[in-house]
């Protein structure tokens, strides 16, 4: 059925246009639980991926900073997937998560959550440890 969907033109520009509006109704969603939390929220890449770009503020313990991060998504059940085969270039100051939006709006707005909490988390005790 699906392979027949691209030759029945307007229900599959129907299709199209749906998954598009629903993609960035969730971007503007996400957007939004950000805002003030210092995480950005990137994009859409291609139609459907875009990332959070999670600040680290030790940028000399890049592999502490997201050892810690992963720790705190596995504590409240966002599940992660590492690239293990695939090297990335990376900036000390910061961590790229991937999302792909087209997905359950609470499946991707709980993951923002957890993100900003975690950064916001991060933030204070960086300043306790400052003063």
């Amino acid at each position: 059925m699906a392979a027949e969907l691209p030759h029945k033109g307007q229900l599959f520009q129907a299709m199209l246009s749906a998954a598009n509006a629903q993609v960035r109704s969730l971007c503007m969603k996400a957007e939004a639980v950000a805002l003030g939390s210092g995480i950005t929220v990137s994009r859409v890449v291609n139609g459907y991926m875009g990332a959070v770009f999670v600040p680290f503020l030790d940028h000399q313990k890049y592999l502490q900073n997201r050892e810690d991060l992963l720790e705190y998504c596995r504590s409240r059940r966002m599940p992660v997937v590492l690239g293990a085969n695939m090297y990335f270039a990376h900036d000390p100051s910061w961590e790229q998560v991937r999302f792909n939006y087209f997905n359950r709006d609470r499946n991707i707005v709980r993951g923002i959550e957890v993100l900003t909490d975690f950064s916001r988390i991060a933030s204070q005790q960086h300043e306790k440890h400052r003063s």
